[in-house]
């Protein structure tokens, strides 16, 4: 399904967090806010030595504030501005993965920044 950017984005990181199917990662704080943006955990890869923020449930926690990762995740942020058209390829935790469809870029948005394309 196509949707339209109903309002612009600008990413916020530098270098995001990449991160791989089995990849240790630490981890301290919880995402917690008026945004409605739930269930994000601020990690720290020994392997990359990124960090950002990583859904919640694509983690697997064998201690407290360590867990592996269940599949591959990258947490890279679109710049997009309104009027572009984005396909989805998924929806997490108030934030939706999906492909720019003028540059065949993938990244993520916050779900209430897109609508379904009329066109």
């Amino acid at each position: 399904m196509i949707f339209e950017v109903i309002k612009e984005h600008q990413s916020s990181q530098q270098e995001p967090i990449q991160l791989k199917v089995g990849d240790h990662v630490s981890f301290t704080d919880r995402l917690s806010g008026p945004e409605g943006w739930e269930r994000w955990i601020y990690c720290y890869s020994d392997e990359t030595k990124l960090e950002g923020w990583v859904p919640e449930q694509i983690i697997y926690k064998f201690k407290e504030n360590q867990g592996v990762l269940m599949r591959d995740y990258v947490a890279k942020e679109l710049d997009v501005k309104v009027g572009d058209k984005f396909q989805l390829i998924e929806e997490l935790n108030g934030w939706i993965r999906g492909r720019l469809i003028s540059s065949n870029e993938e990244g993520w948005l916050p779900k209430d920044y897109i609508e379904p394309s009329r066109e």
